[in-house]
């Protein structure tokens, strides 16, 4: 390989590289507002409901066993709270 096909490749790495960052940079901001969101929900059972849920990644099934409810009542919960809820768009999974 030539020394300024060496170059071209290193170069391309770096802006893989800085694309990748940005990229993450971007996905880390989408989280923080997302956070500030659930943070911001008035409603406490709603609150750790979306926290639980959609940040920390536990599925319906193990919140409702967490909570003596069926998964289908939490999903409603939610899904009835997001409606009302002017500035959220997306609904239970």
């Amino acid at each position: 390989m030539e020394l300024r096909e060496l170059r071209k490749y290193r170069n391309i790495l770096s802006m893989m590289r800085l694309a990748e960052g940005d990229e993450l940079a971007i996905l880390k901001d989408k989280k923080r507002k997302i956070e500030k969101s659930v943070e911001s929900v008035e409603n406490v059972e709603i609150r750790v409901l979306l926290r639980r849920h959609y940040l920390e990644g536990l599925s319906w099934y193990k919140l409702a066993i967490k909570s003596g409810k069926t998964p289908d009542a939490l999903k409603k919960s939610v899904s009835r709270y997001l409606k009302n809820y002017k500035n959220v768009t997306c609904v239970p999974e």
